[in-house]
């Protein structure tokens, strides 16, 4: 009897306390601020509270794809284009860079070692000294153009024999020597004091100019002046619109000092950025005799770093201090060259003491390497949109 009492009261207590539960959550559907949910719960008939109960998990539903859908657009980054025009009292005047389309003066090539201004123009390298002896009276720069570039000039030389040849780069063996081309290109090519005419002024004032204000630069084509290189660290503004407030300049081709060309006579001109990448065959050519005008207008695309779609990230070139994807692919290519040929393209900045690549072999290398610039282009050894900055494009008209 007592067992049976005891259940009966632990029943009485489970009931109450269920029907304090369902009391406590009817008091909460009656009570919440959840627009429906009581219409749902409340003693009505089964359809009007099945259709309550539709309307409110679809409500629900809408919302919660409308919060997934804001999120989602919010950190897919999406990107939004500002186009505004901005009249600039004032802008950087563009680098200008002229490259003669002859490599090597003449009277440079054919001067000989007893000439007094051999020495004094400084055309007595060592690579002179070390062959004096089995050169004879034969004209240093002219053997060296023998020795040391490319086997298509022999036929253009006098006495480039290739038994003469191989005499001169066996004593440059015994003796440790080879060839430095960079300086070899800056003495034996065409100078800025012999290029620049009578003419030379900036600026709507007419500011003279003067040799002094071209930098010279080695490139694989030879050598090249930059005026307003940038180099140290002062630009030039340019303050109003017109050819009139550029750069004038009268250039002297020497086509009576010619000994390879590039094709033609007289001079590459090309536009750029400061410290940028210069391809030589995207230049103006401007042959002697013309008068060509050059106008430009410039662009300027920007791409951000992460986290915008162009997800950008720095870096610095060796050659150059402005980033350019051309400048970027070059150093690549080179990078390239120096690993597989032992070697580095003439003007390439690398701190190893990596020499120049001058010889057949290295040559045929370099442009085994360059055929093969698109495989590591994809493999993934060069890519471009992982790399910062501001590019500037100038589109010109060849005004003549």
């Amino acid at each position: 009897m007592q067992e049976k009492k005891l259940s009966q009261k632990s029943a009485q207590v489970g009931d109450n306390n269920a029907q304090s539960s369902t009391d406590i959550w009817r008091e909460f559907v009656n009570g919440t601020t959840l627009h429906g949910i009581r219409y749902v719960f409340m003693r009505r008939q089964i359809f009007i509270r099945l259709i309550w109960m539709i309307m409110l998990l679809s409500s629900g539903g809408y919302y919660i794809s409308t919060v997934y859908g804001a999120f989602a657009k919010y950190y897919d980054r999406p990107v939004t284009t500002l186009v505004s025009r901005n009249r600039l009292k004032e802008m950087d005047f563009p680098a200008v860079t002229i490259c003669p389309l002859n490599l090597f003066t003449k009277s440079k090539i054919f001067m000989k070692d007893d000439d007094p201004l051999f020495a004094s123009s400084g055309l007595n390298i060592s690579t002179c000294a070390v062959t004096a002896e089995v050169r004879g009276n034969r004209p240093c720069g002219l053997s060296i153009l023998c020795c040391c570039f490319p086997a298509d000039l022999e036929t253009d030389l006098p006495f480039c024999e290739s038994q003469y040849k191989q005499v001169l780069l066996k004593v440059m063996l015994q003796q440790s020597n080879r060839l430095d081309v960079e300086n070899f290109f800056r003495l034996y090519s065409q100078n800025t004091t012999s290029m620049i005419g009578p003419l030379c002024t900036f600026g709507w004032d007419d500011a003279a100019c003067s040799p002094a204000d071209f930098v010279p630069v080695v490139t694989p084509w030879g050598m090249c002046f930059t005026f307003n290189s940038g180099t140290d660290n002062e630009v030039k503004i340019s303050k109003t619109a017109g050819v009139s407030s550029g750069l004038s300049v009268i250039l002297d081709a020497q086509t009576l000092e010619y000994t390879q060309g590039k094709f033609s006579e007289g001079f590459k001109v090309l536009i750029h950025g400061q410290g940028e990448y210069i391809d030589e065959w995207e230049g103006i050519n401007v042959g002697p005799g013309q008068h060509v005008v050059i106008s430009l207008s410039q662009k300027r695309y920007q791409n951000l770093e992460k986290p915008y779609a162009t997800n950008c990230t720095k870096k610095e070139l060796n050659t150059y201090f402005t980033y350019t994807t051309e400048g970027c692919l070059y150093e690549c290519l080179a990078d390239n060259v120096i690993n597989y040929c032992g070697c580095r393209p003439a003007g390439y900045k690398v701190t190893s003491g990596t020499p120049g690549c001058i010889s057949s072999e290295e040559l045929l290398c370099v442009e085994q390497i360059a055929g093969t610039a698109d495989s590591f282009i994809k493999s993934g050894y060069y890519a471009d949109k992982q790399y910062q900055s501001m590019e500037r494009k100038s589109e010109l008209q060849d005004l003549q």
